[in-house]
């Protein structure tokens, strides 16, 4: 998946328009695995613009990897399709 780069007003207009979301995506212990991947491809083609949670003492990085964050509250990652 590549990466898409966003300014700071538009990761702002982003979070804004999937503040009212439900997350589609939940990523749990065992982290950003393929088939959460997949799940991602799969709901970013149906709806455009996602709300991922990542439950637990997680976080994403920049690159995509998932790694221990001590004493964080979950978070939620927004994505959007690359046009």
């Amino acid at each position: 998946m590549p990466q898409i780069e966003l300014t700071p007003a538009e990761r702002r207009e982003q979070r804004a328009q999937a503040h009212h979301l439900d997350p589609v995506v939940h990523i749990g212990a065992d982290g950003l695995t393929d088939g959460v991947r997949k799940e991602v491809d799969a709901a970013l083609n149906a709806h455009g613009l996602i709300k991922i949670r990542v439950l637990g003492n997680q976080r994403l990085t920049p690159g995509g990897q998932i790694k221990r964050a001590k004493k964080r509250k979950p978070t939620s990652v927004k994505k959007r399709q690359a046009d």
